[in-house]
Parts: C-alpha cells; structure tokens; sequence
C-alpha cells in the first residue's frame, strides 16, 4: 500500500471504489505491533487501536478475539506480529 498516492482509486467494497485523499506515513519508516484477524475467507492486518466493526459495533481491533464476528465472517485466529503502517485515508 506504500505505493498509493492522492487520486488513487481502491476498492472499499465487494462492488464499489474511492479515491485515496492522502497517504499517511507513506514516506516515514513507522513499525508497530500488528494484529492480524483472519477468518475463512480471508485475513487483514490492521494496528490494535484500528476501529472497525466487531460483533455489530464500532471496536478497537484489540477487542476482536476467536468466534468474533466481522460482518458476516468468523474470527478463526488471531496473532501478533511488528510491521510497517501505512495509512491511506479515503473519500
């Protein structure tokens, strides 16, 4: 994702796209502790104070754990890891 700049369009859907306003930390070299949640049709890596969606409502990601829901998919493991953040912030 370092690679994303301002204008950039991504997906942010299964059927929809948006444009990339700013890609925070794209030029810095950050590391921090990295959570990744995965379940049977995928993983995302994401830091623990990340706020998204767990069980129907708005949670920091350090709050997801084994049976959590994520939309419509189950939490099936979660692990720790350092990684490098990036950022990009979308309209």
């Amino acid at each position: 994702m370092a690679h994303l700049r301002a204008g950039d369009v991504v997906k942010d859907g299964p059927d929809s796209t948006t444009r990339v306003i700013v890609n925070q930390h794209r030029a810095v070299e950050l590391s921090s502790t990295l959570l990744t949640l995965e379940w049977a049709g995928g993983a995302l890596s994401l830091t623990p104070d990340h706020v998204l969606e767990i069980d129907g409502k708005m949670a920091a990601a350090r709050e997801a754990v084994v049976g959590s829901k994520l939309g419509d998919a189950e939490v099936v493991r979660v692990s720790r890891s350092t990684g490098k953040i990036i950022n990009p912030l979308t309209a």
